[in-house]
């Protein structure tokens, strides 16, 4: 009988503690990654407020070539969204709406994951101009892990599932900007 009382006290000690971590620990996940880019401020705005750009950048669209994206009929206002279709292992389903914009300062996008599991994030890029033509490009994203699946993220930290994903996505963004940059300057010069 008393290893069974042990064995409740137990049980209801690991149940107990679980509840409080559930409760102690944050429902929401961040993950912030920079990088300067030799661009003006504009140029990185007029890029990144188009949805159909976004994609471009993100490795995760690169890794699925399966994919498919819809998008609504104006991709760069408040209210516009993509949605797309994948591999249920690499991309899944969901969408993404932009929620805000702070013209050449901030872009907003709310994402829905709707498989393999549901969810939602946020994501912001971030624009901070350096010099005349140099910026530094904040991207940050947000996961929510409600409770009690939060007790998770003592396991699972966004950093390292995404973290190189988003720093890939930064480089990609300055590669192209700044050879997207280096042509319209060769066009001037060669004018």
């Amino acid at each position: 009988m008393k290893i069974f009382r042990l064995f409740v006290f137990f049980i209801l000690s690991v149940i107990a503690v679980i509840a409080l971590l559930c409760f102690l620990l944050p429902t929401q996940q961040t993950i912030r990654k920079s990088i300067v880019i030799n661009t003006s401020d504009t140029s990185l705005y007029q890029a990144l407020q188009h949805l159909r750009n976004v994609e471009k950048i993100m490795v995760w669209s690169q890794q699925d070539s399966t994919a498919v994206y819809q998008y609504s009929p104006t991709d760069d206002s408040i209210g516009s969204f993509s949605s797309w279709k994948g591999d249920p292992f690499l991309s899944g389903e969901g969408k993404i709406s932009i929620t805000g914009l702070v013209p050449y300062k901030l872009i907003q996008q709310k994402i829905d994951f709707t498989t393999p599991k549901k969810g939602t994030a946020t994501a912001s890029f971030h624009l901070q101009p350096i010099e005349k033509n140099e910026t530094k490009v904040t991207w940050q994203f947000s996961l929510s892990t409600p409770r009690p699946r939060n007790i998770f993220n003592l396991f699972a930290h966004i950093e390292d599932k995404m973290g190189t994903d988003i720093e890939k996505g930064l480089q990609r963004l300055k590669k192209i900007m700044e050879a997207k940059d280096s042509v319209e300057e060769e066009k001037v010069i060669n004018k």
